[in-house]
């Protein structure tokens, strides 16, 4: 979509979104207040052929707000408050974490669960150490991810923005 604010109304750009895309927006009143923002204040911002995300994010940044999606809807919230909405999801890994076939081979299948848990292990640590490392709890953060042997996959207790970033393409957004 294409938008042009120039000082316009934040109530008025909001209201703008919700016409233009069909979405539900509700804003958290109080985060409103945490941030010190009034509807009344001017939002400026140019973007042709931006995808709602990206303006969203761009406007409430600006703000010191962000969003999360929750029951179908866009929830505006600082980004503390978002940040302490938890959201279970499982990602299945077993093609990554699969041991090698010729180790297979090698040790039999005895092997084959301690070397996938090997595995798991590492793409965890991979993963805690390169994307928002202190977000993990394992760096004293709030998130944790473990690995489900029966089902190969990682879960993942973390924002919904977080999962946006793991749903990404390259990750495990395939």
């Amino acid at each position: 979509m294409t938008v042009n604010y120039d000082g316009d109304k934040f109530r008025a750009v909001l209201d703008h979104l919700r016409d233009k895309t069909g979405l539900t927006i509700i804003v958290d009143e109080g985060s409103l207040e945490d941030a010190k923002v009034d509807y009344d204040d001017p939002v400026t911002f140019k973007g042709a052929k931006v995808n709602v995300r990206t303006a969203l994010k761009k406007i409430l940044g600006d703000k010191s707000l962000t969003y999360v999606i929750k029951e179908g809807c866009i929830q505006v919230m600082t980004p503390k408050k978002a940040s302490e909405m938890m959201v279970i999801r499982s990602y299945p890994v077993g093609d990554l974490v699969q041991p090698d076939p010729q180790l297979l081979m090698m040790y039999g299948p005895f092997f084959k669960n301690q070397m996938m848990l090997q595995n798991a292990q590492q793409l965890i640590n991979l993963i805690q150490s390169t994307i928002e490392p202190t977000y993990w709890q394992a760096n004293g953060g709030p998130a944790t991810i473990t690995f489900f042997l029966p089902t190969q996959s990682i879960v993942v207790r973390a924002s919904a923005e977080m999962h946006y970033q793991l749903g990404s393409p390259g990750i495990f957004g395939r």
